[in-house]
């Protein structure tokens, strides 16, 4: 008898249960934000480091070539943002890898993929896997006033006027929503079309792009 009197003030009542319950609940609803955004961070961090990596293999390519960006003309139907290195673009025609100039430079060609990538509007729904790279190159402009330009596509970066503000590297976001329009492809931020962009002077900025010519921390046009 008195084992069961001992069993019963052990045991959870229905109401202990369901405030348990409930306060496991909160404790949840607190947490899970916090994960998010530390998950976020950490992926925004794995961006970073790609771009860092790839600048680093940009000035060996410049070294190499006197100073010159590849030229791309020929290549354009193929979307010459995407061929400069990276794995095999598939769509526009295709392009391998073993073409792709900057390859050479790079030591795995992982860190040419965002973690974040979730392609963009066109039928694409993961820029690495179908177009070999997360980041296109700054060799056109998408759009803004005036239409397409050429930009860094076979110049020499001597006629670069402002390294710490040209991009060089920039999301796939961030390239769409310049050419004119939000579509809604937000790969860090659910938001604003903000892009982890990579600089000609090699320092990565997580920036918000307009549809502009440039911004006060950007520009396309060298």
């Amino acid at each position: 008898m008195q084992d069961n009197i001992i069993i019963k003030k052990n045991a959870f009542t229905m109401i202990e249960l369901l405030v348990a319950i409930v306060i496991v609940g909160i404790l949840l609803a607190l947490l899970l934000p916090v994960i998010y955004h530390l998950k976020e961070n950490a992926q925004r961090g794995v961006c970073i480091n790609n771009m860092r990596q790839i600048g680093l293999a940009w000035h060996m390519y410049l070294d190499d070539h006197n100073g010159l960006f590849p030229d791309f003309k020929s290549q354009f139907s193929v979307a010459p943002y995407y061929i400069y290195g990276g794995g095999d673009t598939i769509l526009y025609g295709g392009f391998p890898k073993e073409n792709k100039v900057l390859n050479r430079y790079i030591d795995d060609i992982e860190v040419l993929r965002c973690p974040r990538d979730q392609g963009d509007f066109q039928g694409i729904d993961n820029d690495f896997e179908q177009m070999g790279t997360s980041y296109l190159f700054n060799a056109y402009t998408p759009g803004g006033s005036g239409g397409w330009k050429p930009t860094l596509n076979g110049i020499s970066i001597e006629k670069v006027q402002n390294a710490i503000k040209t991009i060089l590297l920039i999301e796939e976001p961030g390239y769409n929503f310049f050419g004119g329009e939000d579509v809604g492809i937000h790969w860090h931020d659910k938001k604003a079309p903000y892009a982890m962009t990579l600089f000609i002077d090699s320092h990565v900025k997580y920036i918000l792009i307009t549809n502009n010519d440039e911004g006060d921390e950007w520009k396309f046009l060298p």
